[in-house]
């Protein structure tokens, strides 16, 4: 019934430690809609790469994609989820950072964009399995205290901030193109690298304040 509902909602918003990865997580889904965006407009409308080289590019997004699922889960029973997210969460802060400076050193620019996807892409990889692992860890636990079931309703929340993260980065990303977007007048594509790694940061502030709870 839907007063059932609002009580789950209300129970699951009530927690503190989830209440924190949401927000943790909305600034990350920001952040990195705002440079996957960025990403793409650098291959296709900026470099006008050829779609050989944009193939080698998700190759090497797929690649650091599976080292990353390789060594998570076990460093994650070894150091703790939050650790190695915290460490996933630096990685893709350099790289937001690495992306105000593409085109602009001296390295042939579908080079310079694999570096990008390597590095980001291990960061992406780890921040998205754990926090699904840390969501279905606080549901159990809320559910042992509470007696009450609500992990569709944890997930729910979830995946909801995490699609509000990114509409908010395309409505973003598009203001930032006004102020320029072509070689030679392309202020807001290199800021766009900037902004993403400042909401980096605040996700980054905001997730040191989880405290990691095991069920």
């Amino acid at each position: 019934t839907l007063v059932q509902l609002a009580k789950e909602m209300v129970g699951t918003l009530s927690h503190k430690s989830f209440l924190v990865l949401m927000g943790a997580g909305l600034f990350n889904a920001m952040a990195g809609g705002l440079v996957l965006s960025l990403n793409l407009y650098f291959n296709t409308f900026f470099w006008q790469l050829p779609s050989n080289q944009i193939a080698i590019l998700a190759a090497a997004n797929f690649i650091s994609a599976a080292l990353a699922f390789g060594f998570a889960a076990p460093l994650s029973k070894r150091l703790g989820k939050k650790p190695l997210c915290f460490g996933a969460m630096i990685l893709l802060v350099v790289a937001y950072l690495y992306c105000a400076f593409l085109g602009r050193m001296p390295l042939p620019p579908v080079l310079q964009a694999a570096l990008f996807v390597l590095l980001a892409g291990l960061g992406f990889a780890v921040f998205g399995i754990l926090p699904n692992a840390i969501v279905a860890d606080l549901a159990e636990l809320d559910g042992r205290t509470t007696g009450e079931r609500k992990e569709g309703m944890f997930f729910a929340v979830h995946t909801f901030m995490s699609k509000m993260g990114q509409m908010v980065a395309m409505l973003i990303f598009s203001s930032l193109l006004l102020l320029g977007k072509d070689p030679g007048d392309d202020l807001g594509v290199r800021l766009t690298g900037v902004v993403a790694a400042g909401i980096g940061l605040a996700s980054l502030a905001l997730f040191s304040f989880y405290r990691e709870e095991r069920a």
